[in-house]
């Protein structure tokens, strides 16, 4: 028996209406050293306390890199991917991981898993690439409005920092624009 919370019925709606048992989302750390769960449903806490940063070598990460399809798992023997003991452990018997690419870069996976044997027939695992694509598209856009925040934030303090050293200034100091107007000046001036 599988030592594991997932054989209770608490499994988010989500996840029952995809027939999974849990999901989760790793993406690459900066350094691409590491892949990192930022997010995840219905995952055991001791999955998510083993897998929530992964060292970003060895087999999965040659996988991610070297291939766009999905990458199928499963805990029989005869399987070419095999699971992570743990993973057996809690109960998985299939996993899918979907490597998520923006344009030539993969971005980290989708890791999709179900208690059942063979759970991921060949018509969803044709629907796998599109919802990979759609997946790293989002992350991509989010990355990048996370890179604009910085930017603006990054743009008020030096905002921030000038108008400081204008007002502290012993001498008038004016700036104009190309057609002469004043566009910032300082008390003196």
């Amino acid at each position: 028996i599988p030592n594991s919370y997932m054989q209770l019925a608490h499994r988010p709606p989500i996840l029952k209406a995809l027939e999974l048992d849990c999901a989760g989302i790793w993406l690459f750390d900066a350094g691409r050293e590491n892949l990192c769960c930022v997010g995840q449903l219905g995952m055991p806490r001791r999955l998510l306390e083993n897998f929530e940063k992964m060292e970003a070598t060895g087999p999965i990460r040659e996988a991610l890199v070297s291939t766009r399809d999905p990458i199928l798992a499963s805990a029989d023997a005869n399987s070419g991917w095999r699971m992570h003991p743990l993973t057996v452990a809690e109960g998985i018997r299939s996993s899918a991981l979907l490597p998520l690419y923006w344009q030539d870069e993969v971005l980290g996976m989708l890791g999709l898993s179900s208690m059942r044997r063979s759970r991921f027939e060949q018509a969803e695992v044709a629907l796998f690439p599109a919802l990979a694509d759609e997946l790293a598209l989002a992350v991509h856009h989010v990355a990048h409005l996370q890179e604009r925040t910085d930017a603006l934030q990054a743009l008020a303090r030096e905002r921030q920092m000038l108008r400081a050293v204008l007002e502290t200034a012993p001498m008038g100091i004016l700036v104009c624009d190309a057609k002469h107007r004043i566009e910032l000046m300082n008390r003196i001036g």
